[in-house]
């Protein structure tokens, strides 16, 4: 694998989820490198041998809030949430199966999207994902 930021706990935060996912038989990660671009890897089981590529996003990787979340739904395709801390939704899938191509920012619902943090996909046993999301509440309220 490539390096990554490391001048905050951005990558490895202990509220980050699924910075590694599996599905059949290949294994996908996600990280800001050095310069603060999100990467993606992937594998096949049973190697060593990691194809990374960088994608057009980059993070506000000063702030260890900002994680990455991904997860792989039933049909391959990668969805990522990213770069937030209190942010409007930064989410992106990949533009077909099995590939680290990412496609543009899009919507997920339409609304609840303007103030995201911690976001967390989960995948259901049929293979749809979801993605559950921390939303900042105004200073009165507790989270």
């Amino acid at each position: 694998m490539g390096k990554g930021f490391s001048s905050t706990s951005v990558n490895t935060t202990v509220f980050r989820n699924n910075s590694i996912v599996t599905h059949g038989n290949t294994q996908y990660i996600s990280y800001y490198d050095a310069e603060g671009w999100l990467m993606l890897g992937k594998r096949r089981l049973g190697t060593g041998e990691w194809i990374l590529h960088r994608t057009q996003y980059k993070g506000h990787v000063k702030d260890a809030h900002n994680i990455i979340s991904m997860m792989v739904d039933g049909d391959g395709y990668l969805h990522l949430s990213f770069d937030h801390h209190g942010h409007k939704l930064n989410y992106c899938r990949s533009i077909a199966p099995d590939t680290l191509v990412l496609g543009d920012k899009e919507p997920m619902i339409g609304n609840e999207e303007e103030d995201v943090t911690y976001p967390e996909f989960h995948l259901l046993a049929d293979g749809v994902c979801f993605l559950y999301i921390a939303r900042a509440l105004p200073e009165e309220e507790i989270w």
